[in-house]
């Protein structure tokens, strides 16, 4: 949530102040530096839709979205997301990423294998801890800060996740 839709909790299916942001943030820099989407707009859009960048299908995505918050709660949302989102190396899924990357079920993973994972859907073949260490670590930095910047964890524990060994697997 700190990385791809802080404002999760506070918006419904489509979060209009993350869309502005976008969109100012875009035009300043002449180029698609963010995105205005929600969790439930991702979601919908690798559950349904095509990742072709079209206004048509963004409208699609806004309703569907719409649609998925009427019948399913945020925390069922999330779970979905991160039950199908894209890892790298052909992990789709939370427990599949987990297994692949680090031997070992979610609810095992460290602070900083968790940081790490929640990096990777932004760019997961660019940003793949085996050929791309320093580019993941990164991003594992810049989502460890996003958590403290929110109040989620403490500056101490950020420090402490990002040094821990990974453990990641031998590919």
């Amino acid at each position: 949530i700190a990385i791809e839709d802080k404002r999760y909790y506070k918006h419904g299916a489509i979060d209009v102040l993350g869309i502005i942001r976008a969109l100012y943030t875009n035009t300043i820099a002449g180029e698609t530096l963010e995105g205005g989407s929600t969790i439930t707009q991702q979601l919908v859009k690798n559950l349904f839709l095509s990742s072709k960048r079209i206004m048509s299908r963004k409208v699609e995505e806004a309703i569907l979205a719409s649609e998925m918050e009427h019948y399913y709660s945020k925390e069922e949302i999330l779970t979905m997301y991160l039950n199908t989102v894209y890892y790298g190396h052909n992990y789709y899924g939370i427990y599949e990423a987990a297994h692949g990357y680090f031997g070992t079920s979610p609810s095992r993973l460290t602070l900083g294998q968790s940081a790490l994972l929640a990096a990777l859907p932004n760019a997961p073949s660019y940003l793949d801890p085996y050929t791309n260490y320093e580019g993941a670590k990164a991003r594992q930095k810049l989502v460890l800060e996003q958590m403290v910047d929110q109040g989620m964890i403490t500056q101490a524990e950020a420090d402490y996740a990002y040094e821990q060994e990974l453990g990641l697997i031998e590919e």
